[in-house]
């Protein structure tokens, strides 16, 4: 699941304590893939939200912040005394208290809330924005044919400029999917597909006539929006779409309005523990599938202090 969280407040800046995630959490990379907290290096590209919507953004004064490619300029490592353990629809997040993260509030439009505040129990609970569980790619032979398949025939909308790809507005949507003639291919990979728990839309799109034969061809694409596209990309993993993906992001990436949001179904103490933040240009990056508010002021203090004392010695 994926948690968004605010910037630390005045006293975590004084005291220079940047609130951090445990190291086993998974981060979402630029390419799509999932790894440990305590791998990420200085210089990576990761897949986030901004931190801040622009003003007068979305509908009905929705703010949905754009997704953006945001690069680690930063990394924290302390002791905390104190942690708590979230767990959501989409998973579980466990970090300091001071730690945020973007939850639904009585309005249209989240707020940063702190995870000390999260409610959980009776009539009430929080609702936290996020992508869903972090996903992993198969390591299956079916698995492995559909990447295949999708390296030959998919397309990203607005990566090509065949008839399947020509709207405009399904280029700015980001859609993804792959063309096929009707037969026993197009069969086996919807099924497929669907046994790997998405969702398609198939549309007759072409007719070829010939002297012995008439084919159809269908195109077929992920439903469930731009969310569903990273999962599915991230899934299967077919090499050029990939590429096509980091080609096209600036113009398919688009508001959060859509991304769903996970109840909290419970919260404990996690006592002491080791953990890890980081500082990334766009402010937030994604943490087991909430979308978590980086260190910013207090970490940048934090390097600071940490120079100053080195250099002392």
């Amino acid at each position: 699941a994926i948690f968004i969280g605010e910037a630390p407040g005045r006293a975590e800046v004084e005291q220079a304590r940047p609130f951090c995630l445990v190291p086993e959490t998974l981060v979402l990379f630029a390419d799509l893939s999932w790894r440990q907290l305590d791998s990420v290096k200085i210089g990576d590209r990761l897949l986030t939200l901004e931190e801040n919507a622009p003003a007068g953004a979305g509908v009905s004064k929705y703010a949905a912040r754009r997704w953006t490619i945001a690069t680690v300029t930063a990394l924290h490592e302390r002791e905390a005394s104190e942690t708590r353990r979230v767990v959501t629809e989409f998973g579980e997040l466990t970090g300091t208290l001071d730690h945020r993260v973007l939850a639904k509030g009585t309005g249209a439009t989240p707020i940063w809330r702190e995870m000390r505040r999260l409610i959980c129990g009776g009539s009430r609970h929080s609702n936290i924005v996020g992508v869903g569980r972090p996903w992993s790619q198969p390591n299956t032979f079916d698995a492995g044919w559909i990447a295949g398949l999708l390296d030959g025939e998919g397309f990203i909308d607005g990566s090509r400029t065949p008839a399947l790809a020509k709207s405009s507005r399904r280029r700015k949507h980001g859609g993804v999917g792959f063309a096929q003639n009707a037969g026993p291919v197009l069969t086996q990979a919807e099924r497929l597909i669907r046994e790997h728990g998405f969702s398609l839309r198939t549309r007759e799109k072409i007719r070829s006539t010939h002297e012995t034969s008439a084919n159809t061809c269908y195109s077929v694409r992920v439903a469930g929006g731009f969310v569903e596209v990273l999962r599915f990309l991230g899934t299967f993993r077919p090499t050029r779409l990939l590429a096509d993906f980091m080609r096209v992001f600036p113009e398919m990436s688009r508001g959060s309005r859509n991304v769903p949001a996970a109840a909290v179904l419970s919260l404990s103490a996690a006592g002491p523990r080791r953990v890890l933040d980081l500082t990334t240009t766009a402010g937030t990056f994604i943490a087991n599938g909430h979308v978590v508010h980086n260190c910013g002021p207090s970490g940048e203090i934090l390097n600071e202090a940490i120079a100053t004392g080195t250099q002392e010695q």
